[in-house]
């Protein structure tokens, strides 16, 4: 963020931050040289496109664990052929 002077003071350049002015519990900028405050706009934006990148690898996520489950279960499953060495029924004397 660019600053500009205002009476001896640094404070960030009004075009580049909605909310120009000092934090709320200073009357002026007296130690902070820029402002440390995101703005809200600009912060929500953020906090959205991480929600966003967090949801899509939990939906990531779940689809492989889905298919990996079904992979297991078409593994497990039972073809319907009965072998002669399938049963210990029938490979009992």
């Amino acid at each position: 963020m660019e600053k500009v002077m205002t009476k001896g003071n640094m404070t960030p350049d009004a075009t580049k931050c909605r909310s120009p002015g000092p934090p709320p519990h200073q009357a002026t900028f007296t130690s902070t040289p820029c402002c440390s405050r995101k703005c809200t706009c600009e912060a929500r934006k953020q906090r959205n496109e991480m929600h966003q990148k967090i949801r899509n690898w939990l939906m990531e996520r779940e689809m492989m664990k889905k298919n990996e489950h079904s992979l297991e279960e078409a593994e497990n499953k039972d073809s319907g052929i009965n072998f002669s060495y399938d049963s210990d029924k029938e490979n009992c004397p």
